[in-house]
């Protein structure tokens, strides 16, 4: 099952949020396949942030919580874990975390803005890269079988 962040609001028009993420946005995304929007997430909403990602990996890195929703790999010729994703953001106890990927939250504007229409966050996940710890994450495979153009990862 599919599992979506809360909906809140009925998200605005795209021509709106569109003129919000602006043309150089867009023209460096379809150029290089990506793009940067320093600040977008800032103020009160980052500082918010912080502490809930820090939580959350002291979660797995002291406190030894394990499940599925967390993924982990163990290095050859080591002992320990090294978390590299939590899924299901939405489902850990990090409210700020949650919102970023609401319909009204700040990241669906720029996935609008790209997909050029409405848009619906389908998996909520955290990247994890932890000071000090050189680890390359064990080859996997994104999801393959979808139309162009129709998913991608948005990342904080």
């Amino acid at each position: 099952m599919t599992r979506h962040a809360p909906r809140r609001t009925e998200p605005a028009e795209v021509p709106a949020r569109r003129h919000q993420i602006g043309d150089g946005f867009l023209q460096g995304f379809r150029a290089d396949g990506y793009a940067v929007l320093p600040g977008k997430i800032a103020g009160d909403s980052l500082e918010a942030l912080r502490p809930e990602a820090d939580a959350l990996v002291r979660r797995f890195t002291q406190d030894g919580f394990r499940s599925d929703d967390y993924w982990h790999f163990t290095p050859a010729g080591t002992d320990a874990p090294v978390l590299y994703r939590i899924h299901n953001l939405e489902n850990q106890g990090a409210p700020a975390a949650t919102l970023l990927y609401a319909d009204d939250g700040p990241l669906h504007p720029m996935a609008a803005a790209i997909l050029g229409g409405p848009v619906r966050a389908t998996a909520c996940a955290m990247i994890v890269k932890l000071p000090g710890v050189a680890a390359p994450v064990p080859w996997h495979r994104d999801r393959t079988n979808v139309p162009p153009h129709t998913v991608f990862n948005l990342s904080v």
